[in-house]
């Protein structure tokens, strides 16, 4: 099911302009208006990228046209990757802290985990 899933989905993107990366299935990209927009998709989740929110605004339309979908919003975590962003810096901060205390705290012995003083 999952592989007829991602045919149809690279079919339907295709008609809308996107491109399947070659390096990943998982990445599809399209040139707008000379921008370089970005769909990144897990399973049945999609994180859109987009130079600003009127792009993306007409992107998600696009895809909504096709598919029954639900905008929520910025994306905050993906796959376990914490994502912030600094409006002010225009910059992106991923981290996976969670993911590894998480680990830590499933694999290493009370011991032999660092603490602060």
């Amino acid at each position: 099911a999952g592989r007829e899933w991602n045919r149809l989905l690279s079919s339907k993107l295709r008609t809308l302009g996107w491109k399947k990366s070659n390096a990943d299935p998982c990445l599809f990209s399209r040139r707008n208006q000379g921008k370089t927009e970005f769909v990144i998709v897990y399973v049945d989740d999609m994180l859109l990228i987009c130079e600003n929110d009127e792009d993306a605004n007409v992107a998600k339309a696009e895809i909504a046209r096709i598919f029954s979908s639900k905008d929520l919003g910025a994306a905050q975590w993906i796959l376990g990757i914490k994502i912030d962003r600094n409006p002010s810096t225009k910059t992106i901060s991923l981290s996976q802290e969670s993911m590894i205390a998480k680990a830590a705290d499933k694999y290493l012995p009370e011991t032999t985990r660092p603490f602060h003083t």
